[in-house]
């Protein structure tokens, strides 16, 4: 069975090859808003919108009036029809299921990032990704082995240029005698686990705050417009580009490790929308990611044939993991003492059984036994490990 994944390289184009990357950024955002032009004018006439051979039509009709059009590769170009037909299909089936969702826009430069070779135009060899129309880039990363598919080059908005591989993987077989557990997710301690063990919450954007709110004031102080501005806005962009690769990277390694140690993972079906909502907790549960952490830990165990178990997370701080009685606490009491059973551990180490009882029985798995550690928690310490891009979304 193979799946389809994404590699990510770092490009180094030189200056002259770094003036042809923006310029066909440039026309591919021109290509947009030339299309969207092109279909809202249809809609008004007809009531119908343009399909994407009707776009590929359209745009070789602007290669003939417009010369600049021919500068990228035609997949490049091409690839344009597919993202703003594949743009109006989503806004029409969000609108279908009676949600509030609003049409594509016009890009402008800042707003169109990248640009795809769908099939060809492309080649890597030694440490040289050769591009078709741009030339030879000098490149760091690996090339994944297996069936390449697209190309997609990204600049971003610390100014780097990212090269994204898309490719098909043929799955490994893994061990699936391996253990089930309970994941309790928090804020103070990222997740605790039913077996004792527990990941510390690195809290990457708390530990930047103070450097981005420094340039922040510094961004505001500079003109706009001016290169000053334009400098601080890139240095603002790599403390943020830092916060979010160091949070991605440790994303990776937490669910790949918890994918090849346990068979069967049960974790609280949380409001996580809701709970990002709050005064108090938002901040902090925005820099947990944990909607990322789940989406990453669901499709790795997929491959190594393993399940992601979510249950209602009702009542598991609350009631005892041994004799299932109510116990009331509030946030504030970080330790679980049971006046029924006299049970006496920690609140997390509580809900993360509770956790694993209830996903148990709702997944009908061999019943967990009710041993209850007391032991102090142990700290998880995860090795430096291959990290693998996810699905992604330009």
């Amino acid at each position: 069975m193979s799946v389809v994944r994404v590699s990510k390289i770092r490009l180094y184009p030189n200056a002259s090859q770094e003036v042809v990357l923006l310029d066909v950024l440039r026309i591919c955002k021109d290509a947009w808003n030339a299309l969207k032009t092109l279909i809202q004018e249809e809609y008004e006439n007809t009531g119908k919108t343009l399909g994407y051979y009707d776009l590929c039509h359209k745009l070789t009709i602007l290669k003939q009036v417009e010369r600049k059009y021919q500068l990228p590769h035609s997949q490049v170009i091409r690839n344009v029809a597919t993202r703003i037909t594949g743009a109006y299909k989503s806004f029409f089936a969000t609108r279908k299921k009676g949600l509030r969702s609003r049409l594509p826009r016009y890009k402008s430069v800042e707003r169109y990032h990248s640009f795809t070779y769908p099939q060809f135009g492309f080649q890597f060899s030694n440490d040289k990704a050769q591009l078709s129309k741009i030339g030879s880039i000098k490149y760091r990363g690996t090339i994944p082995k297996g069936k390449i598919k697209t190309f997609t080059v990204k600049h971003t908005k610390s100014g780097k240029w990212i090269g994204y591989i898309t490719y098909e993987k043929e799955l490994e077989p893994f061990d699936a005698n391996l253990p089930v557990v309970g994941i309790d997710l928090g804020l103070k301690r990222f997740a605790t686990l039913s077996d004792g063990q527990y990941i510390p919450a690195p809290q990457f954007y708390r530990k930047d705050e103070n450097r981005i709110r420094r340039a922040h004031r510094e961004l505001s102080r500079k003109k706009r417009g001016s290169k000053n501005r334009e400098k601080a806005k890139i240095s603002l962009a790599k403390i943020y580009e830092g916060v979010s690769n160091r949070r991605l990277d440790f994303l990776h390694k937490t669910s790949t490790w918890l994918a090849n140690h346990y068979s069967v993972i049960c974790v609280e079906d949380l409001n996580i929308k809701g709970l990002s909502q709050s005064l108090r907790l938002g901040k902090s549960v925005h820099d947990a990611s944990w909607g990322k952490f789940l989406s990453l830990l669901e499709y790795k165990l997929n491959e190594r044939n393993g399940l992601l178990i979510k249950v209602n997370p009702r009542n598991t701080s609350q009631l005892c993991s041994r004799c299932g009685k109510k116990v009331e606490k509030d946030l504030s009491i970080r330790i679980h003492c049971c006046p029924f059973c006299g049970l006496t551990l920690d609140r997390d180490l509580n809900a993360s059984i509770n956790v694993l009882k209830v996903g148990a029985d709702c997944a009908e798995l061999t019943p967990v036994e009710s041993t209850i550690t007391t032991h102090p928690l142990r700290i998880v310490q995860i090795g430096s490990m291959k990290q693998e891009s996810q699905k992604w979304m330009l």
